[in-house]
């Protein structure tokens, strides 16, 4: 099969989850002989020249399509907005490639930066599609269905003034996030309503706003055009279903890696001192800070230490808290960034990971590394994680956000290393990322003859 797959960013500038899973089941793919490219976008950058909107490049063997947008003082907020879900020119940088390249499948791992307009004009050339919910970009244009207070958000309103609110507060002062539980959205609704749309003045952003209100039809429309739509986990399956995806093309497939590099990774030693280690992004959703604010509830004398690897260069601001947190303790470093192939290395040098992160997680891939690596984890209580972490078994869980509750775990994994050996024992090792591609290969493979089976139809009902 000729197999197209897409992502919001990609290796080697952008190494998170998404990027990962997307090559690695690029790769295997062509392990399996067949034929594959990956279409990806680009963040949106003040500094990009407006003629740079697309190149292509090789990455370890594969091609690799971007896609380049305007830099931001090329264009409107309205025009920003809308073209996170309805983006023109991603869609002819996609219809020339599938004019070239024509392939069999179009499989989305992310659609951020690309838009809906891809799926949509799948849709009306007629070429198969399956989409990976890897976060809840189709329902919340922010990704994280999560308020700026913290509370998890059940998806846009009538006139989505939540979503308009929330961009409004959104990178403003934290001091602002109450708005959420005292402005009346009726009140927001209906002043986008009456609100003029010229781009000048006070009124500016009203057209950014009057976009987003299109956005939840648009995304509707866009996942009734795909033919599987693959949940990771029980809870991403939930809200989709709520948001108005057709039921019969609901798949539930949870990820896997490559867990062969994992095999020779050393037994959990537990020694004098326990390695705690945070892997990830360091953003304020993945929740680091609540890492750190539980270490000031550890005594300073109990042996322990925390090792913090991210990039410190993507919310330079938000290290810079991290930092001033943890100012003095010399049990906590930040460790920076490692390449890819590093990360059994780094898992073996830890005793448990932490991620303690504040919104519902779409099961991070690092999970799946530490326990196929025998590492206990210990993570916030929400969604993605509690379906591969149970408490007690091979890990423990603590409330999102509740720095005393993960202290109190650290207090005892120091003063019971037999329970960390005990979890240890217990890890679930992920699928391989072997039997993932060929569960998606399958799948390919359904959708393909039903189309084939409704094209054969359709021409004997024509005759």
């Amino acid at each position: 099969m000729k197999i197209l797959l897409t992502a919001h960013q990609f290796l080697p500038s952008y190494t998170s989850g998404t990027e990962v899973l997307t090559f690695e089941v690029a790769r295997e793919l062509i392990r399996l002989g067949h034929h594959v490219r990956i279409l990806t976008g680009w963040p949106n950058d003040e500094d990009a020249a407006a003629s740079s909107t697309y190149d292509e490049f090789e990455y370890e063997g594969i091609r690799i399509h971007r896609v380049h947008p305007p830099g931001v003082a090329d264009t409107t907020v309205a025009e920003r907005t809308r073209a996170e879900f309805d983006n023109p020119m991603a869609a002819a940088a996609f219809t020339a490639l599938t004019a070239k390249w024509r392939p069999d499948i179009v499989h989305f791992f992310h659609l951020q930066r690309l838009s809906s307009s891809i799926p949509l004009r799948c849709a009306q050339a007629a070429i198969a599609t399956v989409y990976t919910a890897t976060d809840f970009w189709a329902i919340c244009p922010l990704n994280q269905l999560r308020l700026p207070d913290g509370r998890t958000c059940e998806g846009p309103d009538r006139d989505s003034a939540n979503c308009v609110l929330h961009l409004a507060v959104q990178g403003r002062r934290v001091h602002l996030a109450p708005l959420f539980r005292w402005v009346p959205l009726r009140l927001v609704g209906a002043v986008l309503r009456i609100a003029p749309i010229e781009e000048n003045g006070a009124s500016k952003n009203i057209g950014a706003a009057r976009a987003l209100q299109h956005r939840p039809d648009v995304m509707r429309r866009m996942l009734k055009s795909i033919d599987r739509v693959i949940a990771p986990t029980q809870y991403m399956a939930q809200r989709l279903r709520e948001f108005g995806t057709p039921e019969e093309s609901i798949s539930e497939l949870h990820y896997g890696i490559d867990t062969t590099i994992y095999s020779n990774v050393r037994p959990l030693l537990a020694g004098p001192r326990l390695r705690i280690g945070f892997i990830g992004t360091l953003s304020e959703h993945k929740g680091p800070h609540v890492l750190l604010e539980a270490m000031k509830l550890v005594p300073s004398d109990m042996p322990c230490e925390v090792s913090l690897y991210g990039d410190e260069t993507f919310y330079p601001d938000y290290v810079a808290q991290l930092k001033l947190l943890c100012e003095g303790d010399e049990r906590i470093a930040f460790r920076g960034s490692f390449v890819r192939d590093e990360l059994p290395r780094v898992i073996a040098d830890l005793d448990v990971l932490i991620i303690p992160s504040t919104w519902s997680e779409n099961t991070p891939l690092v999970i799946l590394a530490a326990q196929s690596a025998a590492r206990p984890v210990v993570g916030s209580n929400v969604a993605g994680i509690s379906e591969i972490v149970t408490d007690g078994q091979n890990g423990r869980l603590f409330e999102a956000g509740d720095a005393a509750a993960l202290a109190t775990i650290l207090r005892e994994l120091v003063d019971q290393p037999e329970q960390l050996r005990a979890m240890a024992e217990r890890a679930r090792p992920s699928k391989d990322i072997s039997m993932y591609t060929a569960e998606l290969v399958a799948i390919y493979e359904e959708v393909l003859a039903a189309r084939a089976r409704q094209h054969l139809l359709l021409q004997k009902i024509s005759a």
